[in-house]
């Protein structure tokens, strides 16, 4: 500890406070361990670590596309970009290759929170080095987006199609239940459940248990449109009207409308608007 202490490789969680035995993050420890490598590397060995380049360190990034670069490690064969979010959960793992940036598209990532972000180079011998962590904060447009003109039959209907374009954006996540990120079947329910309608969890139980059965040429808006086979339907939307649904399609994508004519396997909707 003293070793660690004199050599500066640590600093304690405060000025005057050390907790040897407590929790650290992974940006503590990659931060001990380049500490460690620059105070007693030899000087016939040494390695360049990455260094963030854009975004600066505190920097607020407005919503949209934008690019992240770092600078060139010469026998990096690969770059690891992590982004994690407050709770320390990876939003970003992308390897790249022959470049030194990436683009981030928008609705990646959630607005109006915090993220560290981390690139790691792969060198020749299998080992991995690392950048000090940067911290941005990826701002909302201060645009409102409505229905997008979309215009429903009923108030309940109008409501509940002007509260999903609300989350036009955000990305998909597997099993995603908020706005942090959203899979089909949570994307509706979150929808259906702001606007004070209960239905059930996933694709499957949501086409067995709810609402009544209505076919195509029978759709409002409102009403949720299924895909798959009517004996195990793979993906739901929200419809809209005039031959438009809105989704949380896939991984990599993000919640926005889509033609019911750009897909063949529309298996039939449900009514849940009472």
């Amino acid at each position: 500890m003293i070793t660690a202490l004199n050599n500066s490789l640590i600093n304690g969680i405060t000025e005057d406070t050390l907790d040897p035995l407590g929790s650290t993050t992974r940006e503590q420890a990659i931060a001990s361990v380049n500490r460690s490598y620059n105070a007693f590397k030899s000087d016939s060995y040494s390695v360049a670590l990455p260094v963030i380049t854009l975004p600066e360190d505190g920097a607020e990034i407005e919503e949209g596309d934008f690019t992240i670069s770092w600078t060139s490690i010469p026998s990096a064969s690969t770059y690891h970009v992590i982004i994690k979010d407050a709770s320390a959960n990876s939003v970003v793992l992308e390897d790249i290759y022959a470049s030194t940036s990436h683009e981030i598209k928008a609705g990646t990532l959630a607005t109006n929170k915090d993220y560290t972000l981390i690139v790691g180079g792969v060198l020749a011998d299998g080992s991995e080095v690392y950048s000090m962590p940067v911290d941005f904060r990826y701002k909302g447009s201060s645009k409102t987006v409505t229905s997008n003109s979309y215009t429903a039959n009923s108030a309940k209907a109008q409501q509940v199609i002007d509260t999903a374009a609300k989350y036009l954006g955000v990305p998909y996540l597997w099993g995603g239940t908020t706005p942090a990120g959203f899979d089909c079947s949570g994307f509706v329910q979150y929808v259906m459940r702001e606007c004070g309608i209960s239905i059930t969890r996933t694709t499957y139980t949501q086409w067995d248990n709810d609402g009544v059965y209505v076919s195509r040429s029978e759709l409002q808006s409102g009403d949720l449109v299924y895909f798959g086979s009517s004996s195990a339907p793979h993906h739901v939307g929200l419809y809209v009207g005039d031959g438009m649904y809105i989704h949380a399609p896939s991984t990599g994508d993000v919640v926005k409308y889509s033609s019911l004519d750009s897909r063949s396997d529309f298996c039939g909707g449900k009514r849940v608007i009472q």
